[in-house]
């Protein structure tokens, strides 16, 4: 770690110490193995290589067929927000920031390569009942502007990529655990019609269970925009790099900063010329 740290600042100035840059890269999901000369290397994890190279493949897929591609994504702005630097001539200490950063608003939002997706825009104050939409962003307030924002709106047999927020990963009927009753995981196999016995004793179904329960993972919202004639790609973890409307959120919230306005109102109205 100390060796790819003194590269980091050497090549691209990288400003963090080697505990910070150790957190980043196991966020980034790698993690160090040692090799058979007791070496240790940083690799990265086989499932986070291959949920990558599938999302490559099926990208260019999608695009070959013709089909719209949507991205989405949550972020949030500071109704005080505004830019951590300013230019100054020396004789004075420069603007002042504002000391509270103000209330927290959620924004989500959608796009292609035609733009925004028209009437998509959700935005609300965090940790406040707003209107139909309570506190911060969860599966509740997720799926219901799936419902009356995105899907109406969508054009016919669009891909929708999302990343893996927990409120996307909200189950659809999902496998009983250890804890639940033995008849629980014998309806779950009869539904699904997988082979078993019923005089199998509860952790001979569970062993069962796991070893069947990846090929039968629904998604809430997979259901959802698959009954609309629409389909759900996933993300690879951590590769925000991949959804292009990281960039937008950048250059709104650059935009904002540069109106210094101080309340949700102003925001709101700075938020929707800079989308556009």
């Amino acid at each position: 770690m100390k060796i790819l740290h003194e590269k980091l600042k050497a090549e691209i100035n990288y400003p963090g110490a080697i505990t910070s840059l150790r957190k980043e890269v196991s966020l980034l999901g790698f993690k160090w193995k040692r090799t058979e000369n007791n070496r240790r290397i940083l690799m990265e994890k086989h499932e986070i290589r291959y949920l990558r190279i599938m999302f490559l493949i099926k990208i260019p897929e999608y695009r070959a067929q013709g089909r719209p591609i949507v991205y989405t994504d949550e972020t949030y702005i500071y109704t005080s927000h505004t830019s951590s630097k300013s230019y100054s001539d020396g004789s004075t200490s420069g603007l002042k920031k504002p000391i509270s950063k103000g209330n927290r608003l959620i924004i989500v939002h959608a796009g292609g390569e035609d733009g925004f997706i028209p009437n998509a825009l959700l935005m609300f104050k965090a940790n406040q009942k707003s209107g139909d939409y309570h506190y911060n962003m969860n599966t509740e307030n997720y799926t219901k502007w799936l419902q009356t924002q995105l899907i109406p709106n969508l054009k016919p047999n669009s891909v929708v990529v999302v990343n893996n927020a927990s409120y996307h990963d909200s189950f659809q009927n999902p496998a009983p655990n250890s804890n639940h009753r033995k008849q629980a995981m014998i309806d779950w196999f009869k539904y699904r019609n997988i082979n078993h016995s019923g005089s199998m004793l509860k952790p001979q179904l569970y062993q069962l269970l796991l070893q069947n329960k990846a090929r039968f993972v629904e998604y809430k919202i997979d259901n959802l925009l698959q009954e609309h004639g629409h389909s759900v790609l996933r993300l690879p973890p951590y590769h925000p790099d991949f959804n292009p409307i990281e960039n937008i959120w950048a250059m709104v919230k650059g935009y904002v900063a540069k109106k210094k306005r101080v309340n949700e109102y102003g925001h709101y109205n700075e938020i929707n010329k800079g989308k556009s």
